[in-house]
């Protein structure tokens, strides 16, 4: 599977290069100045000093940091520590307003394993994206999909009988939601005005609301929570309008490409990309030759500076 992958990598790559004749005849991209000697790495300048390449060089990406320890966070820690390549995923902080009013004292976290340019393979029981819920008195409880993270607000989130209340547990669960979506590229806008249909005879009170993406692709995540005559949510509904935008493939490698279409191009993506690109650019400058790993690093200074 993994060669598979790879050769659908490299034959992205030929793509692009056979492809820059027809954008140059289009002048879709302004065409760069071929490379200098000495910056493709299959032409190196005998006359480069490795010092002085070493003192010219971009500061190259920060280290992706994993959350400092916390005691309170312990038990979550030790259950992770039992399976095998846990540790291979990203953990962060799920907090906002909306979760501790519906979740006293209640901790939340998400756990994804990187997806792109080739996919981290994810050990059981855990997904590539996951939610954890930490209560007060230490348990922890493993959310690694919709219809979980539905049942845990159904038995932990308070009676919601009257509109308000069902639109503060809709909030709280949404905020949720939101992470089974997340690739580790997309921002989302804040939740738009909240709509609630008031329990009838004949029908369940009804609430919806949705986000956009405002960054990492575009479009719509509309979501649908009724709430039963207990006033626990009961359905719930996802309407995926999203559709991603520029993803890791092999742009990192191409940067000293012969081509300047192709230069450019992926720079471009990478650019597109922003911050978010940062734990691929890692991946890559850690086995790349030194002419590559100035470019990335290049590009990286870039996207800092310029606010990419």
């Amino acid at each position: 599977m993994k060669n598979t992958i790879i050769a659908i990598c490299l034959a992205f790559c030929v793509v692009l290069s056979a492809s820059s004749i027809a954008f140059a005849q289009e002048d879709s991209y302004e065409i760069m100045a071929p490379l200098p000697p000495g910056m493709l790495h299959t032409d190196p300048d005998p006359a480069a000093k490795p010092d002085d390449a070493v003192q010219q060089a971009p500061v190259p990406p920060p280290p992706v940091v994993p959350l400092p320890p916390d005691p309170a966070r312990k038990p979550l820690d030790d259950f992770l520590a039992k399976i095998k390549d846990a540790d291979k995923g990203q953990m962060s902080v799920v907090s906002s307003d909306m979760l501790q009013a519906a979740f006293p004292g209640y901790r939340f976290y998400a756990l994804h394993f990187r997806m792109f340019p080739v996919a981290v393979a994810t050990p059981a029981p855990l997904k590539p994206a996951n939610v954890f819920a930490l209560s007060p008195q230490g348990e922890v409880t493993h959310m690694p999909d919709m219809d979980s993270l539905k049942d845990f607000v159904r038995h932990n989130a308070p009676t919601a009988q009257r509109n308000d209340q069902a639109r503060d547990v809709f909030k709280a669960w949404m905020n949720l939601a939101l992470e089974f979506k997340q690739d580790g590229f997309y921002e989302f806008s804040a939740l738009a005005p909240v709509n609630v249909t008031s329990r009838s005879a004949t029908a369940d009170l009804t609430v919806t609301s949705k986000v956009t993406a405002t960054r990492g692709g575009r479009g719509e995540y509309k979501a649908t929570a009724t709430f039963g005559e207990d006033g626990k949510i009961r359905d719930t509904t996802i309407v995926d309008n999203m559709k991603a935008g520029v993803r890791p493939v092999c742009q990192a490698t191409k940067l000293l490409d012969k081509d300047p279409i192709v230069r450019k191009i992926v720079e471009k993506d990478i650019l597109v990309m922003g911050s978010a690109a940062k734990s691929y650019l890692d991946e890559q400058r850690a086995k790349a030759s030194p002419d590559l790993q100035r470019e990335i690093d290049r590009v990286w200074n870039k996207i800092v500076q310029e606010g990419w």
